[in-house]
């Protein structure tokens, strides 16, 4: 059989990679169309298909859900029929924490848009059934009864991060949580203020329950009348049971197991508790659960945490939406601290109009800070540089607020994460065909840009952007904002 000439095979390849990007969604996605909406009032056709249209009636729009769906829930409280709960029987992705308007999970901010469930006689929420559950961004509240506080969770695994669960109340089992079989993975989330029987704030009889950076703290024995028992915090009958870089303080009882005895490290465990790098000092709390800045508990985490390729992962954000990591490593609890940060950044917005890309940010305070870096991704996890922009603060320091904007031409922004992936792909053909590749991926990026340069069409910059800003200090260190959605207007 007679060869392609070489030059074809290239552009075959070429042309193969650009689709793989479409194909793939990579660069140009669209939400998936199994997202619904909650608002505490509806508007529009009160359907649950867009914020536009968002619904009001959660338990409503929980039955209607097909396993594995997503629900965004806005701003607000959200509370079930008297002596009823929020009934879950099926597989679904539950977020909290938004404004009514965000395109992306990245664009929210529970310190200013906190979603609220609470009890009204009974458990908040009940949730049964196989499959894979996710909770984010949600304040569970005001359970009461005999039953589980505030969440009863049986089967399936279930992934808690970033809620809170407080001033939940019960005579039975499982002030904050409860779980029944399956597994339970928790984290960036804090109980306090909880009270029951038994695992004042969680009682576990499952497979595998994982704690990692979070406070437990203020939780309460309730009495029964027909027994002596003196109740736990934690009740602990699993197989497996985790806790990481949490801390457990100020409870009325310990940690309790029938079964296999908690794994508990890098944690600060009043009373004392064997494990390497757990410590027993006073947090030093702030009113609010976070770390004074002489907290023992500031970078006192597990060292092998939050990056990549590490056992333990917390995710890049702390349950006030601060970045992990602040320090030298990551700090015990669902906070890190503050004050160890060289800029606190404040509202954060990106927007494409008239085929320009406009980056407006604020900083609340900067300390020895020199300048920022935007970045770009189109999969919110590689991200390119697109330009640099030097500290307004003088001389790197400012207590006051400072407010930034950058407007880039968004068609050059749209093709670098599209050139990015094209120049790491190159790496995975072999080396008598790479030089070629290369050659002619330069032809293609020059004629993209002078394409895109002629183009007036609004369509040209509909590709999905993720954007980032880093902050680089005058020591060379680097810290970074949160990653939000580009929003093309």
């Amino acid at each position: 059989m007679k060869k392609k000439p070489l030059l074809d095979q290239s552009i075959c390849i070429f042309i193969k990679a650009v689709l793989l990007l479409f194909l793939t969604g990579s660069v140009f996605s669209t939400r998936a169309q199994n997202t619904r909406y909650i608002k505490p009032s509806a508007s529009g056709l009160a359907d649950g298909s867009s914020w536009a249209n968002a619904a009001n009636n959660l338990q409503a729009v929980i039955d209607a859900a097909a396993n594995n769906d997503t629900i965004w829930i806005a701003a607000g409280t959200y509370q079930p029929g008297n002596n009823q709960w929020f009934n879950l029987t099926k597989p679904l992705n539950i977020y909290g924490g938004f404004s009514g308007n965000e395109a992306s999970l990245q664009e929210r901010s529970s310190n200013t848009a906190p979603t609220i469930l609470r009890g009204n006689g009974s458990s908040v929420l009940r949730w049964t059934g196989a499959g894979t559950k996710v909770l984010d961004r949600m304040n569970i509240t005001g359970g009461r009864g005999t039953g589980a506080g505030g969440l009863l969770c049986s089967d399936g695994v279930i992934n808690i991060s970033n809620c809170r669960f407080f001033d939940n109340r019960t005579s039975g089992n499982g002030g904050g949580v409860l779980l029944t079989n399956g597994s339970a993975f928790i984290q960036n989330s804090i109980f306090y203020n909880n009270a029951a029987f038994a695992g004042f704030a969680i009682w576990a009889q499952a497979n595998i329950v994982s704690v990692t950076n979070c406070t437990i703290a203020d939780n309460a024995y309730i009495y029964h009348p027909y027994t002596n028992a003196n109740g736990n915090t934690i009740f602990n009958n699993t197989n497996s049971f985790l806790i990481q870089n949490s801390i457990f303080w100020n409870n009325t009882h310990s940690i309790s197991s029938f079964n296999t005895p908690p794994h508990i490290t890098f944690s600060n465990i009043q009373g004392g508790f064997s494990g390497t790098g757990n410590i027993n000092s006073d947090p030093l709390f702030t009113a609010e659960y976070q770390l004074r800045a002489a907290s023992p508990c500031i970078n006192a985490g597990d060292p092998q945490t939050n990056t990549t390729g590490y056992a333990v992962q917390s995710g890049e954000l702390d349950l006030a939406t601060m970045n992990r990591i602040a320090g030298t490593r990551i700090d015990m609890g669902a906070f890190e601290n503050e004050s160890v940060l060289p800029v606190r950044f404040g509202h954060i917005a990106a927007t494409i109009q008239n085929q320009q890309l406009v980056v407006k940010w604020s900083t609340l305070t900067e300390t020895n800070n020199d300048y920022f870096d935007i970045e770009v991704s189109a999969d919110g996890k590689h991200f390119k540089k697109v330009t640099t922009i030097q500290s307004l603060a003088l001389s790197g320091n400012s207590d006051l607020p400072l407010h930034y904007e950058y407007i880039i031409e968004a068609t050059q922004v749209m093709f670098l994460p599209v050139l990015i992936y094209l120049f790491l792909l190159c790496f995975l053909i072999d080396a008598k065909n790479r030089k070629i590749f290369l050659i002619i991926l330069i032809a293609g990026t020059v004629s993209l840009l002078g394409c895109s340069k002629s183009s007036s069409r609004p369509e040209s910059v509909n590709a999905k952007i993720f954007l980032r800003i880093a902050q680089i200090d005058r020591d060379g260190k680097k810290e970074y904002s949160k990653t939000i959605t580009v929003v093309n207007q």
